[in-house]
This record gives C-alpha cells, structure tokens and sequence, in this order.
C-alpha cells in the first residue's frame, strides 16, 4: 500500500473512531451529563457527518488505482512516514477512546467540594440575581374600576399555579428554586413555611455542621457544558431522632455521599452571617433513584 493510501486510510478511521465516540455518547445518554440540551443534536450531527465523510474516503481509498504512485510517494521515506502517520493516528484516537472508558458519568464528592459549593442564591452561576424590594410595607394597589377590594387581593399568583404539587400537596421543586427564592422578598413568601419534595445528592456538611445536624443536599448547575458545572446546595436538617436506638438506626442508615435521596419537608429563610439562606426542616429523607435530568440548567 502506497503512503498516500496508508494516509487516507488512518484518517478514515480516525474519523470513524471520532464519530463512534460522539453518537455512542448522544443515542447511550451519556451526553446529558456533559453539555446542555440546546447542544446536543449538534453533536448527533457532527458524528454523522464525520461518518459520511469517513465512508466517502474508504470508497474513495478502494477505487483508487494501487499501481499509479504519486510524486510524493516517490519523495517520501516509507518507513518515517509511515511511522509518523502511524504515531498521529494514536495522538488523535487514544485519547478520546481512554476517555469513553474511564470517563464518569457523575461527579464525586471531592470534586464537588473543590469546586465549592453554592448555597446563596445571589453567587448563582451565571450572574448574581436581582433582589426585589420588599413589598411588606408597600401601600396596596387600589382595586380596578368595579373591582371590590377582596377580588384585588385574590389576583395574587399562589406558587401552586406555577409549580407541581403532589397528591399530598407538597410543592415539587429544585435546590435552584429555593436558591432563587432565598434573595428575592417577593419570591421567598410563596416558599416559606410550605412542604416541599425534591431530590438531589446527600453530602454531609462537615464544614458548619460536622455534628451532623445539617445535611446539603446537591444538584450540579450547569450553563454551557461539564466544564463550567457548579454544585448548588440547600442545608437539610434531618428528621428530628428521639431515642438512643433511633439514633442508632439513622447513623446505620445513613446516605453514602453523593447517593440520590428524596427529602420531603418544610421550607425556612433564616439570615445565618449575614445571608438569607434556604434551609429545609426534613420530615423524611428516602433513597431516590436519578432525575430524568441530573444537572439542572
């Protein structure tokens, strides 16, 4: 085989290898945990256009004529050539093929605690979020011609309108709802008091609350890609024990870290140093499996 054929060849199954990685990584999933849903189908797309031009060049490669040489396989060395060629074939492949292999499809918990934890809502990537002023002592809007003052007060929006609820009634929402909600004095009545269900990953705070009494519990936030992925948190106090065997049993019982728990509980916004920060009062805390979605967006 010529070095010119040699060539061609490396090269279609370079891309071939490329392309095999971008759709396992799209049809298996795996791709969710890497990069937002806008940009996804751009990676099925890439894969199989690589995929066609792959097949073009081995079509290519087998109509060739073998016994017509070309001037630069009569100036090339073969055995340099060839070892060059060989040499960036694997500089091209082995990398991203290691990275099928030992790549994870979830983030531990000392790569969650290097990157550091959010748990104020207005140090949210992406920008600090806008607070709203407080509208507690903010004179009330006169109802509308032929409103009656009841019919005025009732235009509130609840939070239920916008947001899931149970069949027991808990509200269904995220660590990044609360977050949200923590800053904003329009946003956090609607949350505070209610019972709540979500899911995240269980990670104790060793850091403020070493004796156990808190919990985070985790969702990683991403904007574009895993590169820029945040952790995101909301304290937890677990379920309030009230006998030595009980205390037993939850220490028994207790989550690994990063294990997929669901906690149902009531919502509070204390100021802790300074910051209106979210925390639950946990009446449950149960083993869950994954969202269908495990970064939020």
């Amino acid at each position: 085989m010529q070095n010119r054929q040699f060539s061609r060849l490396l090269s279609a199954l370079t891309l071939l290898v490329w392309s095999a990685v971008l759709l396992y990584f799209y049809f298996s999933g795996r791709l969710n945990e890497y990069l937002v849903g806008v940009y996804r189908p751009f990676v099925a797309v890439a894969g199989f256009l690589m995929l066609g031009l792959a097949g073009l060049m081995l079509v290519g490669l087998r109509r060739e004529n073998p016994a017509t040489p070309t001037l630069a396989d009569d100036l090339a060395l073969p055995r340099r050539s060839r070892a060059m060629q060989i040499f960036a074939f694997l500089v091209l492949v082995l990398p991203v093929a290691s990275a099928v292999a030992v790549s994870s499809d979830s983030f531990s918990s000392s790569v969650v605690q290097h990157r550091g934890l959010v748990t104020d809502g207005a140090n949210l990537p992406g920008g600090r979020l806008p607070t709203t002023p407080s509208t507690a002592n903010a004179p009330a809007e006169p109802p509308l011609p032929g409103q009656s003052p009841a019919a005025a007060d009732d235009t509130k929006l609840d939070v239920s309108q916008y947001l899931q609820t149970t069949p027991d009634g808990h509200l269904l929402v995220s660590v990044f709802d609360l977050l949200m909600a923590a800053p904003d004095d329009t946003l956090r009545p609607d949350f505070e008091g209610r019972t709540v269900e979500l899911i995240g990953q269980y990670l104790p705070d060793t850091r403020n609350h070493a004796d156990g009494s808190r919990f985070n519990l985790v969702r990683m936030y991403m904007v574009c890609c895993a590169a820029d992925a945040r952790p995101i948190a909301v304290s937890v106090e677990p379920p309030p024990t009230t006998t030595a065997n009980s205390t037993a049993a939850a220490a028994a019982s207790k989550p690994a870290d990063m294990a997929w728990v669901k906690v149902v509980g009531k919502v509070q916004f204390p100021v802790e140093n300074g910051t209106r920060t979210a925390v639950i009062r946990a009446e449950s805390v149960a083993p869950s499996d994954p969202p269908a979605e495990v970064m939020l967006y």
